[in-house]
């Protein structure tokens, strides 16, 4: 019998490798074999499932609001996403004023001449390393998923995060933090950190990737607001999870302004509280909108 280790399986599977040691330990893998510390799996196993989360999940029901699909199409039309648009002055601008803000919701005050000095390749003397490599890391992502063809699962954030926060935290980036999620769904108790992430991309694969993009990103992004899986820059990584939706289906990211916060985190709280996400997708699909005119402008 041919076997393969906890990476190969992980990368099969779509789940971390720290998810695939659980459920061996569990006895949720056929025929998994420890040898010594380490883990061999039979090369036919089957990705194990939790039945209980996935009942629970059939039990939820969401609103997703709706998209003007020919309005996106228009604008995909007018501003293709290709190898030159990465180095358009319109994406550069739109990534520029987006980092802003989200920064601010961090409690940084970077403003967006520093931060387009960053982007340039020159430092700035009164802005952090940290923050430096926030920026830089922010835009290589994004500009990474233009023309990706990568499927967005468990083991696909943990790269994204670890990309991230490189340079950052080169320790442990894609650990889960200490705690439970922060806003849990109506009429459920705060579960662990990695039974939400578990039940959030179960239920990515069962239906949430089928919908449109936008729609399917709003719901994505709500999700890592909602379960903050990581302790630093929540707010930041929610959006580039969202672009990792976006960007591979030609569609520009939406511009965050430094005023959104209020409608944001209406909008947001009324998706994580009561699965609402019609005027989450609603700002999302408005603030990709102006990402096209600034662009356009520019």
């Amino acid at each position: 019998m041919d076997y393969m280790d906890v990476t190969e399986a992980s990368k099969r599977w779509g789940v971390t490798d720290r998810r695939v040691r659980i459920l061996c330990n569990e006895g949720k893998v056929d025929g998994a074999i420890k040898l010594g510390w380490a883990w061999i799996i039979p090369a036919d196993a089957p990705k194990p499932s939790d039945g209980r989360r996935l009942r629970a999940i059939k039990t939820r029901n969401i609103r997703p609001g709706s998209v003007d699909i020919d309005g996106i199409a228009k604008c995909q039309a007018e501003f293709p996403l290709d190898e030159a648009a990465k180095e358009s002055k319109g994406l550069s601008a739109v990534i520029a004023r987006s980092i802003r803000a989200l920064l601010s919701v961090s409690g940084e005050d970077v403003s967006e001449r520093d931060i387009r000095t960053i982007l340039s390749g020159k430092a700035v003397s009164h802005v952090s390393l940290e923050i430096h490599l926030v920026i830089i890391n922010f835009r290589s992502l994004l500009l990474s998923f233009i023309g990706s063809k990568e499927r967005i699962n468990l083991k696909r954030i943990e790269e994204i995060r670890t990309r991230f926060l490189q340079g950052i935290n080169d320790i442990n980036p894609a650990e889960y933090r200490n705690g439970l999620c922060r806003f849990p769904y109506r009429g459920e108790e705060r579960a662990a950190i990695g039974m939400q992430m578990d039940a959030a991309f179960q239920q990515w694969e069962i239906a949430w990737q089928n919908y449109h993009p936008v729609i399917a990103s709003s719901i994505l992004y709500a999700e890592m607001l909602r379960i903050e899986p990581y302790e630093e820059y929540p707010e930041i990584f929610a959006y580039i999870v969202l672009a990792a939706v976006l960007l591979p289906a030609g569609i520009l990211p939406p511009i965050i302004r430094m005023d959104d916060g209020d409608e944001l985190r209406a909008a947001f709280l009324l998706a994580a509280k009561r699965g609402n996400y019609t005027d989450l997708s609603s700002f999302i699909e408005k603030r990709i909108f102006d990402s096209y005119q600034e662009a356009s402008d520019v």
